[in-house]
């Protein structure tokens, strides 16, 4: 086993580790959000909405759609969010998986996958208020393709590293 998919795992075990390990007590107010984020699991923006859920959890799920150069390319992330804290500073855990698909017009052809993503990152959310501010490193896992005798064919797993900025509101 190469030492970068050994690292991955002991990260996931860390973090699972850590999201089974603490909780923290239902919040009280708001329990849904909207949310705009630039880059994370959208890969360069996404429109989201968050689902708060009992002890520091929240499902999320979103959509992002654009269009350069002749292609159109569409992604719908869904993740599980742990948040670790209290007040207004939380660490925020997520593990989900994101569906990209996408066209092109010239030649006509188009493509989908479903790609693995975990993240951590801070989020402000001011005691009282509606808003909250997010940031944070994002992650994606792509299958690697080649080219060989037989066609296409996956080989390996590309790790790429993205951060995210975003912020919402909750109701």
């Amino acid at each position: 086993m190469k030492p970068t998919s050994i690292l991955l795992l002991m990260l996931l075990f860390l973090t699972s580790f850590f999201v089974f390990s603490f909780g923290s007590e239902p919040s009280a107010g708001p329990m849904n959000s909207v949310c705009l984020d630039a880059g994370g699991p959208g890969f360069l923006y996404s429109l989201s909405y968050e689902r708060l859920l009992p002890y520091g959890f929240a499902l999320r799920g979103g959509a992002s759609f654009i269009s350069p150069w002749g292609s159109t390319i569409t992604t719908i992330p869904l993740s599980l969010i742990f948040f670790l804290g209290r007040n207004n500073h939380k660490a925020e855990f997520s593990s989900g998986i994101t569906y990209f698909y996408t066209t092109n017009s010239d030649p006509p052809s188009y493509s989908s996958m479903f790609v693995p993503t975990w993240g951590v990152g801070y989020r402000y959310q001011p005691t009282g208020k509606r808003y909250f501010l997010r940031c944070g490193l994002s992650s994606f896992l792509f299958p690697g393709l080649e080219f060989g005798s037989g066609g296409w064919f996956q080989n390996s797993w590309q790790f790429m590293p993205w951060i995210y900025l975003g912020a919402g509101f909750r109701f």
